[in-house]
C-alpha cells in the first residue's frame, strides 16, 4: 500500500512500518488535542493537533507516490519537537505531564529507519531537547496555570502507558 509494486521486501516492510506510524500518530495527535481542548487548553491542543493533520497529509502523500523521499525525517523532526512544545505550552514538565517523553520515539524510529549511526544523531538532539526542556522549565512552572492533579496524574499514565506501547509496535 506504500511500497511501489516490485519493491524490494525491505522497502515495503519500512514503508509500511513508517506508514503504521504515522497513522498512529495522526489518530494519537488527534485524541491529545481533543482532550486539551476539552480540559480548556485549546492552544496546548493545537500542537499535537497540527501533528495529526501533518501525519495524514504525509501518509496520504506516501500511499499516492509510493516514494517515501524525505518524508521520514520531516515526521522524526516534529515527533522530535512537537511534545517539547506541548510540554512548554502546559507549563513545563510536572504539569505538562513530562509530555516531552514522546521525543524520545525520534531517535528510536531512526534507529528502525535509519539505522545505528542515525539513531545517535537523533538520540543526541533528544537530549539537546530535553535538557533546553529543564532549562526553561522553572519560568514556565512560574507563568502557566496548572491542570487539575487529577487530569496532570491521568496525563502521566497516558504518555507513560502510550511510550511504553509504542516502543513495543515499532520493535
Amino acid at each position: 500500500m506504500a511500497a511501489k509494486p516490485g519493491a524490494r521486501d525491505d522497502d515495503r516492510l519500512a514503508s509500511g512500518l513508517f506508514l503504521l506510524v504515522t497513522a498512529s500518530g495522526a489518530v494519537a495527535g488527534l485524541l491529545w488535542a481533543i482532550a486539551y481542548a476539552l480540559l480548556g487548553r485549546p492552544l496546548s491542543g493545537a500542537v499535537p493537533g497540527a501533528f495529526a493533520v501533518v501525519a495524514a497529509l504525509v501518509g496520504l502523500r506516501l500511499m499516492r507516490s509510493r516514494e517515501l523521499g524525505r518524508l521520514r525525517e520531516l515526521i522524526l523532526l516534529l515527533i522530535l519537537l512537537l511534545p517539547a512544545v506541548l510540554q512548554a505550552s502546559l507549563g513545563g514538565y510536572v504539569k505538562g505531564s513530562a509530555v516531552v517523553m514522546w521525543s524520545f520515539l525520534a531517535p528510536l524510529s531512526a534507529l528502525v529507519f535509519f539505522g545505528p549511526r542515525a539513531g545517535w544523531a537523533w538520540l543526541a538532539g533528544f537530549v539537546a531537547v530535553t535538557a533546553v526542556s529543564a532549562l526553561v522549565d522553572a519560568p514556565l512552572a512560574r507563568s502557566i496555570p496548572p491542570l487539575s492533579y487529577s487530569a496532570q496524574t491521568a496525563l502521566f499514565v497516558f504518555n507513560l502507558c502510550g511510550v511504553g506501547s509504542s516502543v513495543t509496535l515499532v520493535l
